[in-house]
């Protein structure tokens, strides 16, 4: 399968979580493919300074591609 990852900036407000694409977090490879009974190794790396003041979370969201369709 073809699986797509993306780093996002995960809130909260009022009970709801709130999920925000970011360029903060880097994530690779962005897109692979994972074999049947295989693994994969994700690299996550913060692309900016931590922020004394704040903490922010972020969140790591795996994703299967479809496929072709056959003819």
């Amino acid at each position: 399968m073809v699986v797509q990852a993306e780093g996002l900036l995960w809130e909260q407000a009022d009970g709801e979580d709130k999920l925000t694409p970011t360029r903060d977090v880097l994530v690779s490879p962005a897109v692979f493919t994972l074999p049947a009974s295989g693994s994969q190794l994700v690299r996550v790396a913060l692309r900016r300074a931590a922020d004394a003041e704040r903490q922010l979370s972020y969140r790591l969201i795996l994703t299967e591609v479809p496929g072709q369709p056959d003819p």
